[in-house]
């Protein structure tokens, strides 16, 4: 994903994506294309982000179609992101993406 302050997503380029937000901050809206219509779907967005990276996931364009699709984050928040690590964040949809599922795997670090 090319970073932008309104990243865009192609879903029919698969579905594990990564952006390098250590420079840019997302504060437009996400736009995914080519959701597919007759299943379900899910996709995975690597992040790195920078010492003070803002992303925000009020916003989302699934087809075409306005911004006002929803994300349900598991545990009902937003998840924090620490800088400099590499974080998942997982999005999976049932209904052509009017609504989306949200988890995440955050601060990966080696040990």
């Amino acid at each position: 994903i090319t970073p932008a302050t309104s990243p865009a997503i192609d879903c029919s380029l698969g579905n594990y994506f990564t952006i390098d937000c250590s420079s840019t901050n997302v504060t437009g809206t996400w736009t995914l294309t080519n959701v597919p219509t007759t299943k379900s779907y899910s996709l995975v967005i690597e992040i790195t982000t920078g010492g003070s990276t803002t992303i925000d996931w009020d916003s989302i364009s699934v087809n075409g179609g306005g911004a006002g699709n929803t994300i349900k984050w598991n545990g009902g928040a937003v998840p924090s992101f620490a800088a400099s690590k590499p974080h998942l964040v997982i999005l999976t949809t049932d209904d052509t993406g009017a609504t989306w599922l949200a988890t995440s795997l955050v601060d990966f670090a080696t040990v």
